[in-house]
């Protein structure tokens, strides 16, 4: 009966030390990457509130409420996930155009620091 909420965790619990982390390598400077990394967290501790409030008692065992809502949120998540990869893909090869050399005769190693990650030399980890 519980076999797939077992299999489930399997998938879910991995999650969080990715994305956190995933989170964490793309946001500069220090102060961006605490603010980013708390909306992640509390956004995601918003899934205990709206799990149980989609999951309506009249309409177990089958749930379509709550699975649909779900897998919803699942190819939503998914599609966000796969487009901010593109974008940080075409990011990194349009910064990958210029020489490290050039950028550094532009700007001094301050404005570098000061620009966080839209320095010319910052690139996104995919």
């Amino acid at each position: 009966m519980y076999v797939g909420v077992m299999l489930a965790q399997i998938g879910i619990y991995p999650l969080l030390p990715g994305i956190s982390a995933w989170t964490g390598n793309n946001l500069a400077p220090s102060w961006k990457r605490s603010i980013g990394l708390a909306w992640l967290l509390a956004a995601g501790n918003l899934g205990s509130l709206i799990g149980t409030n989609i999951f309506l008692d009249r309409e177990g065992p089958q749930y379509p409420t709550g699975y649909g809502v779900s897998l919803g949120i699942i190819c939503l998540g998914a599609s966000c996930a796969l487009l901010m990869e593109f974008c940080l893909w075409k990011s990194n090869n349009a910064r990958a155009q210029r020489s490290e050399a050039e950028i550094r005769q532009k700007y001094s190693q301050e404005e570098l620091d000061a620009m966080g990650e839209r320095s010319p030399l910052y690139k996104y980890t995919l």
